[in-house]
């Protein structure tokens, strides 16, 4: 690839690390990000404006619930990719029905220079997420099909990727990363003030059954009483989130009758500081496609227990050098919990700054270049485009938008996609 490539990056709704990615991309690349809705009921996230660094965006809905139109999602995906007109357009997944309308759109579009379009699909699933059944993966493989080259979180998740039909070898890696300067700035900070709390335990979340939360709180509650009974006094456990599961923690704390106290959702400002406070974080998941929180924790210089299900573990931990890794059973994160008290915790974060340095967003950028290359260099059609399309049809009829629509206005259209 010569020259600066024009790349477009597709999120359902852009929040700080998308920014801090796309920052990063945007030094080596034209980049333009095409944000699905500005509001949804699935993350808090403070509103984010106009664009960071040097790269474009454009946003096709207000709220999520518009969007469940696919003919408008289209002719607003068409128009606003037709007025960047870019080399490769990057979607992430196969689950969304925006990745699939873009994957369909630009299966027979041509660059400003004449060439087809490269696909890159951007992916942190794993094989061991969830019971994977036939039919699904059979779908699933179709709509693999269509990318010509793939961005993936770690080594679980190109595998994945690849048994779903793309090969390895057009598999690039750097997908998850956050803004690691921005954490550990922000602890360098919050420790420079005022003295800290007693240590305590970090679990800092959404409040869904995957999080394994109400486990976590029953595994405290073991791990403090054993404490207690050999003379030491336990850490606390803080736990931050909010969502569905809320009452049943809430409950499962009751029980345990243990220190254990929960917080509402925290912006992202103040995350930080509140890895600087905490003795280590706790990702007991269940099923963690990645686990972000594990890469903000360890730049900030706060040790991590995470679950063997979550894929950062398998790709950022090294059990008992740089954070512990458990299995999320009761009595393994019991005892990860106690091994972590125990634990020369200065050697451990030193060591977990050591090797999170490589994963900021510049990785995210080596990546997506990476992968934009291949895709640039391969390009197909196996099936046809209408696929998709019904697919998204489907995808959008199950599963009801949750934020009642609003009125918004739609991008200014462009230059309608050349067809091949």
């Amino acid at each position: 690839m010569t020259g600066r490539p024009r790349i477009a990056v597709l999120v359902e709704r852009i929040g700080a690390y998308h920014r801090a990615r796309l920052s990063a991309l945007a030094e080596r690349a034209e980049v333009m990000c095409v944000e699905l809705c500005a509001a949804d009921a699935t993350y808090a996230w403070a509103r984010h404006e106009g664009h960071g660094g040097d790269f474009a965006r454009t946003t096709l809905f207000a709220t999520e619930a518009e969007a469940a139109d696919i003919a408008l999602l289209k002719a607003r995906m068409e128009a606003a990719l037709a007025g960047f007109g870019p080399d490769t357009v990057a979607v992430p997944g196969w689950g969304y029905p925006f990745s699939l309308v873009a994957l369909a759109l630009t299966s027979r579009a041509r660059t400003r220079g004449g060439a087809a379009v490269g696909r890159v699909l951007m992916s942190d699933s794993q094989a061991i997420d969830a019971p994977r059944r036939l039919l699904a993966e059979m779908v699933k493989r179709a709509v693999v099909s269509f990318a010509d080259a793939g961005l993936a979180a770690g080594r679980t998740h190109a595998d994945y990727l690849a048994a779903l039909g793309l090969p390895r070898r057009r598999i690039a890696l750097g997908l998850d990363v956050v803004d690691n300067a921005h954490f550990a700035a922000g602890a360098a900070a919050a420790r420079a003030g005022p003295g800290a709390d007693a240590p305590a335990f970090l679990a800092l979340a959404r409040f869904v059954r995957k999080k394994n939360l109400t486990a976590l709180v029953t595994a405290h509650g073991v791990y403090a009483r054993a404490a207690r009974a050999e003379g030491r006094t336990p850490w606390r456990l803080v736990i931050v989130g909010d969502g569905p599961e809320s009452g049943a923690i809430a409950e499962a704390a009751s029980e345990t009758g243990e220190a254990v106290e929960i917080r509402p959702f925290a912006a992202y400002d103040a995350l930080p500081g509140l890895y600087a406070a905490a003795g280590a974080l706790v990702l007991p998941s269940t099923a963690e496609q990645w686990g972000l929180v594990v890469n903000e924790a360890m730049a900030a210089g706060c040790p991590v227990i995470a679950s063997v299900r979550a894929g950062a573990a398998a790709e950022l931990i090294i059990d008992g050098v740089n954070g512990h890794v458990t299995a999320p059973d009761v009595g393994s994160v019991a005892a990860a919990l106690a091994r972590m008290e125990g634990a020369d915790r200065a050697v451990i974060c030193a060591n977990a700054r050591a090797s999170i340095a490589a994963w900021g967003p510049h990785r995210f950028a080596d990546g997506i270049l990476a992968a934009a290359e291949m895709a640039m260099a391969r390009r197909r059609t196996p099936v046809p485009p209408a696929l998709l399309y019904r697919l998204a049809v489907c995808i959008a009829g199950a599963a009801p938008p949750q934020v009642p629509p609003r009125a918004t206005t739609p991008p200014t259209a462009g230059t309608t996609l050349a067809p091949r």
